[in-house]
């Protein structure tokens, strides 16, 4: 963990994985290092662009241009969860986030399981709060509209793609890293 930070600090600020800053500092990530596991929830390419122009630019169109940069950041992002997960396996565990959708409480179950973590499905059992989607993008979540996990899990979000848009990403996607995660995940 101690490599880790060194590698990812620069000009006295911590970056995530994805390169965004961290609020917590070098010296408080160091002494929380020695308890840290790493959940590492993933989705599919098709999925990611689709959520990511959804929540970043819905009022524009999806270029070839953003497809383009969003594969590489989907490759990029991947393939460094894909160091981290294999230099900490013990401390480390993959979800799809269509696992989530599918039946949270059991990869609830295996996360306490696996992190030996007390029960932490009462945690959040408060389903009226609003809750940030991401530490590292801080964007919030209206709990009172109505989530379509089918949206997911069925892939519907393949509707909002036309056919070219779908070769592209299929030929800018390291499909090998999408098929190691989900072989690997839970």
């Amino acid at each position: 963990h101690v490599e880790w930070l060194e590698r990812k600090t620069k000009n006295s600020k911590v970056y995530s994985v994805d390169n965004h800053p961290l609020k917590y500092s070098y010296g408080v990530l160091l002494s929380a290092a020695k308890n840290l596991n790493y959940l590492i929830s993933i989705k599919k390419p098709h999925a990611f662009i689709t959520s990511y122009k959804k929540f970043r630019f819905p009022n524009k169109p999806l270029t070839d241009r953003h497809i383009i940069d969003l594969c590489q950041t989907y490759n990029t992002s991947y393939s460094r969860w894909k160091s981290l997960y294999l230099e900490n396996k013990k401390t480390s565990l993959i979800v799809p986030h269509e696992t989530v959708l599918h039946d949270y409480s059991h990869v609830l179950h295996n996360i306490e399981v696996f992190f030996k973590l007390d029960k932490l499905s009462n945690r959040y059992s408060n389903e009226t709060q609003p809750v940030k989607a991401s530490t590292d993008h801080g964007l919030l979540i209206d709990r009172g509209k109505i989530f379509n996990t089918d949206y997911y899990i069925k892939q519907e979000y393949l509707k909002e793609l036309n056919t070219s848009q779908i070769k592209l990403i299929d030929s800018s996607i390291d499909n090998n890293l999408v098929d190691w995660f989900y072989n690997t995940g839970l």
